[in-house]
């Protein structure tokens, strides 16, 4: 069908009711997604996920239960091809390494702006990996200095910026 445009199904994790009906408001089919889905914990998430079978999960990092970093490995491990964007107003250190290591597929900070979390969204479900400009800097500050090897297809050096879109 000609004119058709492909929506993104999105389902929303976090554990405050009014954060995940805002961005459900904010996210209509007029921006070209769908949400199909909601969840306070981690674990419902996951259950979200495996039921629904969305391209994109909007991930809180800090929710009862299961918190975002397990709940993200865990949807990765059910079904790899779901991009995990986590919006957290967390940004340290440990919790972004961890996220990563989990596979998310990108990382932005609560203070984005609707217009960032859109083209966010559109940009890891296109395959790109999007870091806001201090989640960056958060990965990639000490990164000369981990021993646990840091897994290669997230390499942050300035010669290999170019697989990141930095928000």
């Amino acid at each position: 069908m000609s004119g058709v445009v492909e929506q993104i199904r999105v389902i929303i994790a976090d554990d405050h009711a009014v954060v995940r009906q805002g961005l459900a408001a904010m996210l209509t089919p007029r921006y070209g997604m769908n949400v199909v889905g909601e969840a306070a914990t981690g674990l419902e998430a996951v259950r979200q996920a495996s039921k629904l079978k969305p391209d994109v999960v909007i991930m809180d990092l800090n929710m009862p239960g299961m918190d975002g970093i397990e709940a993200t490995a865990a949807i990765k491990t059910n079904d790899p091809q779901i991009r995990v964007l986590v919006l957290s107003s967390f940004n340290e250190e440990d919790m972004a390494h961890a996220i990563m290591d989990a596979g998310a597929s990108g990382y932005l900070l609560k203070e984005s702006s609707a217009d960032e979390l859109i083209q966010a969204i559109r940009s890891v479900y296109s395959g790109h990996l999007i870091l806001s400009p201090s989640v960056m800097q958060t990965l990639s500050s000490k990164e000369s200095n981990r021993r646990d090897g840091y897994p290669a297809q997230v390499d942050l050096t300035p010669a290999n910026m170019r697989c990141c879109r930095v928000l």
